[in-house]
C-alpha cells in the first residue's frame, strides 16, 4: 500500500506525456495539396530539327457563288485540271432572270415617262412665251422632267446589278489548276459566299510546316531541307493555334522554283531544319512573367517538381505576348498565373498541349 503514491504519479506521467504528444500531432500543420500548372518543354534542340511538312501549291483558293441560292450543275470534280475562264460550276439561275426581267420593264417605264415629261417640258416652254402659261408652272415642269431623267440613270444601274448578279450564278476558274476536294454537290443550297470546291494552282509548290514555339521564334534564320533540296521561310502565321501553341509556316525553294508536280501536291515529306539556336526566343503570355522592369523579367522554371526562379531579356512585345530569350534548352517553364505562384513552391505540371 505504501507503494500506490508512486504508483499513481506515473499513471499520471504517461497520461501527461500521451497529452502532450496528441497535441504535438494535432498542432503540426497539413502539407498543402502541390499546386496545378500549365507548362511549355522547351526541346533538347541542337543545331538542327526534324519534321514532317505537306506539299501545298503557293496559290490557293476556295471558289463560291457570290450570291446564293441551290446548285443547278456542278461541272467539275476533285482531281482534275482546270483552265482560267473555264466554267465550273452552276447556280439555278431562275430569281436573277425574274430580276432582270423586272429591270428591263423598270428601265422601259421610266424611259417613257421622262420622254413624257421632257415633251411636257417643251410644250409649257412655248406656251410661257405668249403669256398662256405662267414661268412658275413652266419651271416646276422642267424639274418633273430633270427628275424623270434621273429615274432613268437609276433604273439603268438596276439593271446593270440584276445583269451582274445573273453573271454570279456562273463560277469560273480564276488561273489553271487542279481541283483539289469539293464541297457541295448539284442540289445543294449555298449562301452568299460559302466555299464549293479548291483549285489550287498549277505553278510553284511549297512546303507548309506547323513550328513548336521554341522553333517558330527563330523561323526566319531558320533554312530547310527537303526533297532533295534547300527552302527558305516566305510566310509565318502571326498568331499561334490556341490549343497546339505552333505556328503555320511556308516555305519556299531557293533558287529555281520547284515546278508542279501532281504527284507530290498533300504528300507529306520530312524536313531537317538547320540553324537553331540552343536557346531560342521564346514567344510567351504576359502573364508567365512573374515581373519584368525594361529589358529583363522572371519567369518560374519547374525543377524537381519545385518552382526557381529564371531571369530572361525581354525582346520586345506584341500585344499580350512578349518575346523573351534566356530559356535553356530543355526547360520546363510556367506559362499563365505566375503571379500567384512562390519560389520552392510544390506544383503539379500539366502541359499546355492536354489543356482542356
Amino acid at each position: 500500500m505504501k507503494h500506490l503514491p508512486h504508483a499513481f504519479a506515473l499513471v499520471l506521467s504517461l497520461t501527461a506525456v500521451a497529452v502532450l504528444a496528441a497535441c504535438s500531432r494535432e498542432a503540426r500543420p497539413r502539407e498543402p495539396a502541390p499546386r496545378l500548372v500549365y507548362v511549355h518543354q522547351l526541346p533538347q534542340v541542337s543545331d538542327s530539327e526534324s519534321l514532317q511538312a505537306t506539299v501545298h501549291a503557293r496559290q490557293e483558293v476556295e471558289l463560291g457563288f457570290r450570291s446564293g441560292g441551290r446548285v443547278q450543275e456542278r461541272l467539275v470534280d476533285a482531281g482534275q485540271r482546270v483552265r482560267a475562264g473555264q466554267l465550273l460550276a452552276r447556280l439555278d439561275p431562275a430569281e436573277q432572270q425574274l430580276a432582270l426581267k423586272a429591270a428591263h420593264a423598270q428601265l422601259s417605264a421610266a424611259e417613257l415617262d421622262r420622254a413624257q415629261q421632257q415633251r411636257d417640258a417643251e410644250r409649257l416652254e412655248r406656251l410661257t412665251q405668249d403669256g398662256s402659261v405662267g414661268v412658275a408652272d413652266a419651271e416646276r415642269q422642267r424639274t418633273s422632267a430633270s427628275a424623270a431623267q434621273e429615274r432613268v440613270l437609276a433604273a439603268r444601274t438596276q439593271l446593270a446589278l440584276a445583269q451582274e448578279r445573273l453573271s454570279h450564278t456562273e463560277l469560273r476558274a480564276p488561273f489553271d489548276g487542279v481541283i483539289t476536294f469539293t464541297r457541295a454537290d448539284r442540289g445543294q443550297v449555298l449562301a452568299e459566299g460559302t466555299p464549293l470546291l479548291h483549285l489550287a494552282h498549277t505553278g510553284q509548290l511549297e512546303l507548309q510546316l506547323d513550328l513548336p514555339p521554341a522553333l517558330a521564334a527563330q523561323a526566319a534564320t531558320l533554312k530547310a531541307e527537303a526533297l532533295d533540296r534547300r527552302w527558305r521561310l516566305r510566310e509565318l502565321q502571326g498568331a499561334a493555334h490556341p490549343q497546339t501553341r505552333t505556328q503555320r509556316a511556308r516555305f519556299t525553294p531557293e533558287g529555281s522554283p520547284l515546278v508542279w508536280n501532281a504527284t507530290l501536291l498533300g504528300r507529306s515529306v520530312p524536313v531537317k531544319l538547320h540553324g537553331v539556336a540552343a536557346t531560342p526566343r521564346l514567344r510567351l503570355p504576359a502573364s508567365a512573367l512573374v515581373a519584368s522592369a525594361g529589358e529583363t523579367g522572371t519567369l518560374w522554371r519547374v525543377v524537381d517538381q519545385k518552382l526557381q526562379g529564371l531571369s530572361v531579356r525581354i525582346e520586345g512585345r506584341e500585344g499580350d505576348a512578349a518575346l523573351v530569350s534566356g530559356v535553356p534548352a530543355g526547360a520546363t517553364v510556367v506559362m499563365f498565373g505566375a503571379h500567384r505562384l512562390e519560389a520552392g513552391q510544390t506544383v503539379r505540371t500539366l502541359p499546355l498541349e492536354r489543356a482542356p
